[in-house]
């Protein structure tokens, strides 16, 4: 490797983390998973038992089956240093990922300009970007589901045995982290074994359950119930996901609100996932061009097209809806969309391809930059992990005697229960997700109910998000204690 190669490799490495973390340098943007991952750590180095219980949430089961492996890999950092740099997390995994392409392309084709353009389809591809916002477990999914996936297929070029333990290696570590990378699995294997006609990839899966099953020493069966669990929750909630919890509730309808469910009928909503699938990877459309063009199409190629079918039948064929919102996996296909298509680049002579590919890299590094300044420069939202205004009402929690909160938007419960270790009514984390009905993902019964129910001392409000005059309150129901900017906390007296 020269030196040429290697300030190219480190302007592209440098280019991709940059392109993950500005936004953060100014506003240390996150959600809501990283309280929960902060709880889940604490309980589990504390307690130094598994599984851990965690009481916090009103609306889970104490004992938490969330898949273990991404808390268990946070845990291995120091708390504070986790807490402060929490955001640098997500982006450093998706760089490994990229490295592994390189290496791999470099290797393969024995090309460092083949390896390099792999390597920047990669880095512009805007979903990449989006997905790893957040500290959450999908960068940390993708790349154990992209090790399973390349052992795999190197197992069944080879039949090597160390490619098998490695499959099964991470395999298990998948299963165990990651639920919607799991699907993402069983599809591919699933897909292999019809496309080639060989029963060797559904052997492959099921010795990986077997092998998850084995080593968690059960726990996956738990792991799995709440899996199952929260797929039964959105087959029958599946219309109002990404409903507002009160507007679009019958209780609570504001004529002057315009829902913003993510699936819409007729045209309108088939032209709407249009756009978001391609906002989020206009490669995916490129997909139809080597076939066409009489390219050689191999084990990589048929990987991208494989996650390429999952997302769009989880985004058009009803029955299968409530896997996931279809653009998820589109973070799956740009590891093996990037190999392939880079190769094609410099592989197969057609100024047509070529063309499209420049376009779309080029289309897709302005998104890029768009992105950066919408999420910085341009926003008008305070979209930092925990609002100045929020932590002044937090401040005040914390004194307070009562220890059960209500929050609207119920997003921000899991910031209140990590910096007030009150208790919430929320969930959703583990199993029991049937325990949020009736009051996610819309309200079915007046706010008066749950405060009553479960007996709720505060109720804290995001006027962004609702005014306290939309639930129409008793007289005296509740009496305002404090409000500081967009946060407004009010105490229960029913």
């Amino acid at each position: 490797m020269g030196w040429t190669e290697i300030g190219l490799v480190l302007i592209l490495f440098l280019s991709a983390f940059l392109l993950r973390v500005l936004p953060h340098l100014r506003f240390r943007a996150g959600g809501a998973d990283v309280w929960y991952y902060f709880l889940y750590i604490e309980k589990l180095k504390r307690g130094r038992k598994f599984p851990i219980s965690m009481d916090s949430f009103l609306l889970d089961e104490k004992e938490q089956w969330y898949p273990p492996g991404f808390p268990f890999f946070l845990s291995l950092f120091p708390q504070k240093t986790l807490i402060q740099y929490h955001w640098v997390i997500s982006p450093s995994i998706d760089l490994i990922n990229l490295l592994i392409l390189y290496s791999l392309v470099r290797t393969t084709t024995g090309s460092f300009i083949v390896a390099l353009s792999a390597g920047l389809i990669y880095s512009v591809t805007p979903t990449l970007y989006t997905e790893n916002r957040n500290l959450n477990s999908r960068s940390f999914g993708a790349l154990l589901g992209n090790l399973t996936i390349l052992l795999a297929i190197h197992f069944t070029e080879t039949y090597s045995w160390e490619s098998f333990v490695g499959t099964m290696v991470f395999g298990f570590l998948t299963l165990m982290s990651h639920k919607l990378t799991t699907q993402a699995l069983i599809f591919f294997f699933l897909f292999f074994a019809l496309l080639k006609g060989e029963w060797i990839y559904l052997g492959l899966i099921v010795a990986i359950f077997l092998v998850t099953f084995l080593f968690s020493l059960g726990f996956y069966y738990k792991v799995l119930l709440a899996h199952t669990d929260i797929l039964r929750f959105w087959r029958k909630n599946l219309v109002n996901l990404r409903a507002h919890q009160v507007f679009d509730s019958p209780l609570y309808s504001n004529s002057n609100y315009q829902s913003q469910k993510f699936y819409r009928s007729g045209l309108k909503g088939v032209g709407l996932h249009l756009a978001r699938l391609f906002a989020h990877n206009p490669f995916t459309f490129l997909i139809i061009l080597p076939p066409l063009f009489g390219f050689p199409l191999d084990n990589y190629y048929w990987w991208g097209f494989a996650m390429l079918i999952l997302t769009f039948l989880t985004t058009f064929f009803n029955p299968l809806l409530f896997f996931g919102e279809g653009f998820k996996y589109l973070k799956l296909a740009a590891f093996p969309l990037s190999l392939c298509f880079a190769s094609y680049f410099f592989g197969q002579d057609n100024i047509l391809f070529n063309g499209a590919l420049t376009g779309t890299i080029l289309l897709c590094t302005g998104l890029m930059f768009y992105l950066h300044y919408y999420t910085t420069v341009g926003s008008k939202e305070d979209v930092t992990t925990t609002p100045p205004d929020l932590m002044e009402i937090m401040a005040l929690l914390v004194a307070l005697p009562g220890e059960r909160v209500l929050c609207f938007p119920s997003t921000i419960s899991d910031t209140v229960a990590y910096h007030t270790r009150k208790k919430t009514l929320w969930g959703g984390h583990g199993y029991g997700f049937k325990n949020l009905e009736p009051f996610f993902p819309i309200l079915e019964k007046p706010v008066e109910h749950f405060l009553g129910k479960y007996d709720i001392s505060y109720l804290l409000l995001d006027k962004h998000y609702v005014e306290f005059r939309d639930f129409r309150f008793k007289e005296k129901a509740v009496e305002l204690l404090k409000e500081n900017g967009r946060f407004s906390l009010y105490q229960v007296h029913l």
